[in-house]
């Protein structure tokens, strides 16, 4: 073979190497831009955050009762029977197999001191659930006698205490940078303002929106099924401590919906996001128990 015709085989070989390093290198670059991207794959809350002072910690001020329809706070009588017996936690959309999403509303049942949740329709020891709306619930009894429970964290008619709780805090700003108190045995209420604040900072550094979810590590089945997220934090520890997850822990559902991948915790995230839920009930497994983790958003 002559000099010439080596020389143009070996630029050959060497330029056909290049462009396969260079497609290698492009697609890792993809995958690591796609992840990065998760902010811009989920709503953009900036719209919906009101002016704040950073260096004023989060307070609840009537403008943030404003994202809710009508009356907060209003409903029946403060003498009738059935809001005396049962206060609205909150209600979230159940996702359905038949592609139909059903409200659900989270009551505390202060007679049996017990938390429930229900549908339209469903009866209650001889209470039928009327209908459930984002920010309100009407129930009847067995009389025909109505009572509408409304959201509010104190005051007017439904507004005792959480079943098993202290009930929310009395009227307190929330406390630290997630607007969140602790208010009873797994329950929590959050200020909605700080959490988008905290949602719009993920989103504006997405790196650590990136380590949120990669702290949610997928636990799976015989049969290489996701059968939840196990909680290993690799950023973000003061959130998770703040929503009372430790390491270790296995969310199993999220609003009664198994956690089988991430589009449904994003699809959650986007719930939020659009008020379209204002309470979400995690079933998390630890030391081989399970329990019930409520967060009412306001």
């Amino acid at each position: 073979m002559s000099p010439a015709a080596f020389f143009e085989k070996w630029v050959a070989r060497v330029a056909w190497a290049l462009v396969v390093v260079s497609g290698i290198v492009a697609a890792l670059l993809s995958m690591r831009a796609l992840a990065f991207r998760k902010a811009s794959l989920l709503p953009d809350p900036s719209r919906l955050l009101p002016a704040v002072d950073a260096a004023t910690p989060p307070a609840l001020r009537p403008l943030d009762w404003s994202i809710f329809r009508g009356r907060v706070g209003s409903g029946a009588p403060a003498d009738s029977a059935l809001s005396q017996r049962f206060r609205l936690a909150g209600t979230f959309f159940e996702l359905a197999a038949g592609g139909e999403d059903d409200r659900v509303a989270i009551l505390d049942d202060l007679a049996q001191d017990r938390q429930l949740l229900v549908r339209e329709k469903d009866d209650v020891d001889g209470v039928l659930v009327v209908q459930i709306q984002r920010d309100r619930v009407i129930l009847r009894d067995g009389d025909g006698k109505e009572a509408e429970l409304t959201l509010t964290f104190t005051g007017g008619s439904g507004a005792a205490g959480g079943a098993g709780g202290k009930g929310a805090a009395d009227g307190a700003p929330p406390a630290g940078r997630f607007g969140g108190n602790r208010v009873g045995e797994g329950r929590w209420t959050f200020n909605r303002a700080a959490l988008l604040r905290y949602y719009q900072d993920l989103r504006d550094q997405p790196e650590r929106l990136v380590q949120l979810f990669d702290s949610l590590k997928p636990v799976y089945t015989a049969d290489n099924r996701i059968s939840g997220y196990r909680l290993g934090v690799e950023g973000e520890r003061e959130f998770f401590d703040a929503v009372g997850l430790s390491e270790g822990d296995v969310v199993r559902r999220v609003n009664n919906v198994e956690m089988t991948n991430r589009r449904r915790a994003e699809f959650f995230v986007s719930q939020f996001v659009r008020n379209d839920a204002n309470a979400f009930v995690l079933d998390v497994e630890r030391g081989g128990t399970t329990n019930r983790l409520v967060y009412e958003v306001r």
